[in-house]
Order: structure tokens, then sequence, then C-alpha cells
């Protein structure tokens, strides 16, 4: 090898050799490749495309889920039922948060099959529910529906809802009006084309039929006006056994959860726009929809009010059966 060519060599060497010791250095630390965004257990979690699921949204998108040692696939369901019914039947893991009604239906048939977290409800201040008539609408109060077709969205849940708000303002669900379920993604629509008289919904439709001009609203939150102040909307869940075999898991599904509720109580309008990747929402729909509330691991809240909830849907016959509500929510200290 002549001189000149020597000398290239060498400062070729001594160029690449940092690079070199870089690289070598990553391969001891991360294998010179791109790491999964989090390690340990996986979970499967199925989630439905609402704004009750944000936490969940939140801690995945913040890499929540990782820092507490647990990797998560998030599974996409179209609502509560179909969301239960994959969690019961092992297709998922755990559910990142639907309505106490379904829950509580499904454990009047096969009690102590559900074990609950992270319970969330609605205050009248930031309302979640609402009752919408169409924009021209003559209805004045909920006694106007009377005689008339009241829509919801399909589902368990929001029908289990629809029937106790009737029957609190004095009315029978098969009786004085003719309950219409449509798909979620129809509700808005079927508002503004008259296809019903009233719509029974929560957020986003109802921010969405509003800015839509596809509607009114008749009544803010009546769920708190007219059924309990405030008014408890659901939890996250995993199954029993699930539970029992894997606790420390569990513990960290929530944990991670629990940082995705700091964060939306500290920058609410940067954890909204998660939203507009996991739900069809569009931006300004996103920004102005109201939120659930979420009770941390530790706060002191009267948690007495799920079973409350969970009581009085028995007591008008709504439930078939009272169940032990809180019976089925986890404490921190069940997950220590």
């Amino acid at each position: 090898m002549s001189t000149v060519l020597r000398m290239r060599f060498r400062r070729l060497v001594s160029i690449a050799f940092p690079f070199v010791l870089i690289c070598f250095l990553m391969v001891g630390a991360h294998g010179c490749r791109k790491q999964p965004a989090s390690s340990g257990p996986k979970v499967k979690v199925g989630y439905i495309p609402f704004a009750n699921c944000l936490p969940f949204f939140v801690a995945v998108e913040k890499g929540y889920f990782g820092k507490a040692g647990v990797q998560v696939e998030p599974v996409k369901c179209n609502d509560s039922t179909e969301a239960l019914n994959a969690l019961l039947a092992g297709q998922v893991d755990a559910l990142a948060g639907i309505t106490f009604s379904s829950y509580w239906a499904a454990e009047q048939e096969a009690p102590g099959r559900l074990k609950l977290f992270l319970a969330h409800y609605e205050t009248p201040d930031d309302p979640f529910s609402y009752l919408l008539v169409p924009k021209d609408s003559e209805i004045k109060d909920p006694n106007g529906l009377r005689g008339k077709q009241v829509g919801t969205y399909t589902g368990v849940s929001q029908l289990l809802y629809l029937r106790l708000f009737l029957k609190k303002v004095g009315m029978e669900p098969d009786k004085d009006v003719k309950v219409i379920q449509v798909g979620s993604n129809l509700q808005v629509q079927a508002l503004a084309a008259k296809q019903f008289d009233a719509l029974f919904t929560v957020e986003p439709y109802g921010t969405i039929a509003v800015l839509k001009g596809a509607g009114k609203v008749l009544v803010a939150s009546p769920r708190t006006k007219y059924i309990q102040n405030p008014f408890w909307g659901g939890a996250a869940a995993v199954t029993a056994t699930y539970f029992k075999n894997n606790k420390a898991t569990v513990s960290r599904l929530y944990d991670a959860m629990a940082e995705g509720v700091r964060f939306i109580r500290q920058d609410t309008a940067a954890a909204k726009s998660y939203l507009t990747k996991y739900t069809p929402l569009e931006p300004d729909v996103a920004s102005k929809s109201g939120l659930y509330k979420w009770v941390l691991p530790g706060e002191k809240f009267p948690t007495q009010g799920i079973q409350e909830l969970a009581d009085i849907m028995a007591s008008e016959g709504v439930l078939r059966n009272k169940v032990s509500a809180l019976a089925m929510l986890l404490t921190p200290a069940d997950l220590k």
C-alpha cells in the first residue's frame, strides 16, 4: 500500500471510529435498533371511541404504560356492549372505560365476574349528557316527550339510562314514549332528519349537534338533574379471574391511567387534542366537548353514590336485581 493510500486509510479510520464506537455502545445498551415503546407483560385493552376513555388515550400517547412496565395493545370496540362481550370472552384483557350500567347488567346475570377501577362521574358544571330536540321543536321540557319518539344510540348502557331518566320524569318507557336506538355515528343525522322528536345522548354528540345546527339543547346534563348528582358514569375493568392471576399487571395499568388523569387535570386542552386520533372528532368539537371527572387512587370521594345509583336502577326496575356495586370496585389497597 502506498504512503498516500495509507494516509487516506488512517484518515478514514480516524473519522469513522467515533461513529463505530457510538454504535457499539448503542448495541450494548439498546441493540442498535429502535426499541418498543414499552416493555413488560403484554395487555390487550379494549376501548370505545368516546371521551370516557381519555385517560387511556393520554397514557398511550404520553408513554405512561411503558414507564409503568407494561405493553399495551389498544383494541377498538364500537360500543359498550361489544367491549364488554370482548372482555368476558377473553378477546381483550381489560377495558379502558365503559358505563356502570353495562357492568351491572352483566353482574346481575353472573355475579363476581368483574373488577372495576378508576371510576368517573359527570357534574352539572361540565355536562357530558344531553337531551336534544330538533332546532324548530316546540317541546319546552321533558313533560313534552309524552307520546313522542325518543332516540338514543345502540347498546344496553344508554338504553338503561334513558329508561331510568324517563321514569324519573314520571313516564313509563314502554307506554308513554317510543324509544328508537340508532348507531352512535347516526345520532346527529337522525335528529336533523327528525327521525325522532328528541335525542338522549352523551358527548361528543351533544356538542356536534349544536355546532352543526342539527338540534338544540332541551336539558344539559339530564342525568345529574333528574337521576343523581354527581352522576357516576363508569370505570375501567378487568375480569376477576384476570385480576387474580395478574395483579401486578393490573396495578401497572391502574398507575399509568392515573397518570393520564393527572395530565388531563394539568392540561385539559392538550389532553382533548388526543381525542381526534382515537375518536371521529374534529379539533373544534374535541376542544368544546365536556369531560367526565375521574377519581384517582387514594382520593377520598363519596363513592357510595355508585351503590346508590345501582340501587336506584334496581328499585325502578331498570335492573332486575340488586347488585353489590361497591364490591366490584378495586381499591388502592387491593393493588398493592
